[in-house]
């Protein structure tokens, strides 16, 4: 009886310090993921910031042409 209680408790004093040991190892897959979510996030705006920008040139662009074809127009 002595025996397999000794044993039992040689076992969850393994995997006590076992899952203490992994702990550290899922707090920094916490922070690589937080990192990651906060790269994704940023990238978004970027990418969103990117695209305003194309959009504002776009605009410019066609404005500056027809401002450009008018004034061939009356140039003729």
């Amino acid at each position: 009886m002595r025996i397999l209680i000794f044993a039992l408790g040689m076992i969850g004093l393994v995997c006590f310090t076992g899952c203490k040991q992994n702990e550290p190892y899922y707090q920094t897959q916490a922070r690589y993921n937080e990192a990651d979510a906060i790269r994704a996030a940023e990238y978004e705006k970027m990418q969103t910031q990117q695209y305003q920008q194309n959009m504002q040139n776009q605009q410019r662009n066609e404005y500056l042409r027809n401002s450009n074809m008018k004034q061939i127009q009356v140039n003729q």
